[in-house]
Order: structure tokens, then C-alpha cells, then sequence
């Protein structure tokens, strides 16, 4: 046979690792932004309702300043986690040389395309991120909501201070990855031996990481470096 098609769907559950589940509560303070949200909010508005509802007097908005670059906050595992699942579909063509020739007959050459969708994705939102949509960026609460699922994440003390800034594991997330995977062997009688040649590379079209799958904002890191070793994703 010259060519055979193939294709796969695979199910997947991971649940959720013993540090995930149980790392022990570790105080920490992690950066934000300087004049972290409320401070310069024009009053009436939807954000400086939201200054409100979380705490701090309407009377002290106007000249409100938060002059910190780091929060008071929390680091733990999640005993509440459910497991991530996964859906994986694949479809290739397997080639065969149909040559006789000694030197041409054990040629073989796939292609495969891949989809993988990984949902209740395990993550850990950093304080930045879920202070700022919070209130609003990227669109993540359009509303202005006090009870909108980052503002979940920290509370305010009498002061206006951000407290309780809370990194823990939860199911927020979801990753989505699709590329292309070839494969080349040859093998051939070199003098008194065998000379074999085995070839693999992987083309990724999209590595998309959703924080928040409620609210759709996504970022493709396909092709780019994103810190150091193990977190960048080339093409």
C-alpha cells in the first residue's frame, strides 16, 4: 500500500496533583501596577461605583492615590479542584515508497494534523491579572460588577489597601493547540551495514491559553518567548 489514512479521537482526564490540591498557605506579595484601580477613576462612573462596593468612601475618591507596587496575599493548592479533561482529534496520511530499489524501497513519510482542547484547565491567575480585569481590562467585566469572577480574588481594607490577594490553584483555564506532525524514515545497505535516517519536526498553528473561559480573552503564544526555559513556544 502506497498510502494509508489515519485519524483518532482521544478522551483525557487529569485530575489534579498532590501539590495542586495541598500546597500548604504561603503569604506573599505579589506586583501590580502602580496606582492599582480607583486611584483617578472620574466620579460618576461604573468603576467608581465599583470603588465603592468594595470599600472605599465615594468622599475619598477624588484625590484617592495608591502609591504601592506590591499587595498583601496568598499562595496555596486547591483541595476543591476538579480534574482537567481533554478532547484530541487527529487525522494523517502514512506514504510508502512503492519502489523496488534497494535504496528506495524502505522510504516512509507521515503527516499528521492535530487538535488538542484542554477544559477546567488547572492555573493560578496572578494578583496583576485579576486586579486589572477586574476592572475591566481587556473587556473582562464590562459592567463594572463588584461579584464578576476576578473581583472574587482580593479584598480591600478600611483604607482602600488591597488585601487577601488570593494565587491559588482553581479551574479557570483553558489551552487549545493544533499543528501539524512529520515524520521521515530511510534505511539503506551502506557497504558491510545498514545506514537509517529518522527525521521529526512539528509545525504549531495556534497555542492559545484562556485564564478565564467565562470570559473568552484569550492569547495565542504560538512563535513567541514568554520567560525562560519551558515557557516559550516556538512555531
Amino acid at each position: 500500500e502506497m498510502a494509508r489514512v489515519r485519524g483518532s479521537y482521544q478522551r483525557a482526564v487529569r485530575a489534579p496533583n498532590l501539590s495542586e490540591l495541598y500546597t500548604p498557605q504561603q503569604v506573599n506579595f505579589p506586583s501590580i501596577p502602580s496606582g492599582a484601580p480607583c486611584e483617578g477613576v472620574t466620579i460618576p462612573s461604573a468603576a467608581a461605583d465599583l470603588c465603592v462596593a468594595q470599600g472605599i468612601p465615594l468622599a475619598s475618591l477624588p484625590g484617592y492615590t495608591y502609591p504601592f507596587t506590591q499587595v498583601e496575599g496568598f499562595s496555596s493548592g486547591n483541595p476543591d479542584l476538579d480534574a482537567e479533561t481533554a478532547d484530541t482529534y487527529s487525522v494523517g496520511i502514512v506514504l510508502t515508497s512503492p519502489f523496488e530499489n534497494e535504496y528506495a524501497s524502505n522510504l516512509q513519510m507521515s503527516i499528521d494534523w492535530y487538535s488538542i482542547t484542554v477544559d477546567d484547565a488547572i492555573t493560578s491567575i496572578s494578583a496583576n491579572t485579576f486586579i486589572q480585569r477586574c476592572f475591566n481590562d481587556r473587556g473582562a467585566n464590562p459592567t463594572y460588577d463588584p461579584n464578576n469572577f476576578y473581583c472574587g480574588f482580593f479584598d480591600r481594607a478600611d483604607s482602600g489597601d488591597i488585601i487577601n490577594a488570593l494565587e491559588i490553584s482553581t479551574n479557570a483555564g483553558k489551552l487549545e493547540v493544533a499543528g501539524i506532525d512529520m515524520q521521515l524514515d530511510w534505511r539503506a545497505p551502506i557497504g558491510p551495514g545498514t545506514l537509517g535516517v529518522n527525521w521529526l519536526a512539528t509545525w504549531t498553528d495556534t497555542y492559545e491559553i484562556t485564564q478565564y473561559s467565562g470570559d473568552g480573552i484569550s492569547d495565542d503564544y504560538a512563535g513567541f518567548a514568554v520567560g525562560g526555559v519551558g515557557t516559550s513556544y516556538p512555531e
